[in-house]
């Protein structure tokens, strides 16, 4: 079955050749128009003085954000659509949602059209993605950063940190390019990775219900597996230490 939210192409398979049935759900990594003309000429900005190194945004946005010398937030829309949109900023987060936004399912029927949402800041530490947002993440580097995504939420990072924390759950689908000395993934219910075009030294991944990974990494890789979760893996880590259950697999990617 195949779903469309927010733009976001969600395919749901049901596997039924392991001893139980198990679901995955593939959800398309973003591809949208960053044109703020493309989506109407309605403006709203954030108060200018505001700064933040979080970000947390929740509903059917298309969320653009980007590393820059100083703090910026712009939504872009139909001016009727922007009068429910809520940009604030709580102790070093900016928080950015729709005052009728009710979580993934109103996502199904809103009628309200796409909204454009770029932001700029200096340094990035965590990203916060929920309710079908779609987001592309570029430019930061050398600061560890983490990223949480649930609820059908997709994004394209491409960062070079130290270390990079991901936590997926609830069919969010993320894709990561760039580089990490360490990363670190926990996925359930049915979310997705693909990092194949992130180079990673160590890599460890926890995933449960269904969840896949594509990772890469040089030289060690960990990996706990449950309940028909799959990974598959590039760069000849020198150590790999495995755990897999309840169906799930670990396979090689031959390059």
């Amino acid at each position: 079955m195949n779903l469309d939210v927010n733009g976001n192409k969600t395919e749901v398979r049901v596997d039924t050749d392991g001893d139980e049935p198990t679901v995955h759900i593939s959800t398309s990594a973003p591809n949208f128009n960053i044109d703020p003309a493309h989506y109407g000429t309605g403006r709203k900005t954030l108060s200018s003085g505001s700064e933040f190194n979080e970000v947390e945004v929740s509903g059917p946005f298309r969320l653009v954000l980007r590393q820059g010398n100083s703090f910026k937030a712009e939504a872009a829309g139909r001016t009727s659509d922007l009068n429910d949109v809520r940009l604030e900023v709580r102790g070093n987060r900016l928080l950015v949602r729709s005052r009728r936004n009710n979580g993934l399912f109103s996502a199904f029927g809103s009628s309200r059209s796409p909204i454009l949402l770029q932001v700029t800041l200096p340094r990035l530490r965590h990203l916060e993605l929920s309710a079908a947002c779609q987001a592309d993440v570029s430019g930061f580097r050398d600061e560890n950063l983490s990223f949480e995504a649930s609820s059908a939420a997709s994004a394209r990072l491409n960062v070079n940190v130290p270390r990079l924390e991901v936590d997926l759950s609830s069919a969010a689908h993320a894709e990561l390019g760039g580089s990490a000395q360490e990363l670190l993934v926990d996925g359930s219910s049915a979310s997705s990775l693909a990092a194949l075009g992130l180079r990673a030294t160590k890599a460890s991944l926890d995933l449960s219900s269904g969840s896949e990974a594509s990772v890469r990494a040089t030289d060690e890789l960990k990996v706990d597996l449950s309940s028909g979760s799959q990974v598959k893996y590039a760069g000849n880590p020198g150590r790999i230490e495995k755990d897999l259950n309840s169906g799930s697999s670990l396979e090689q990617v031959k390059e």
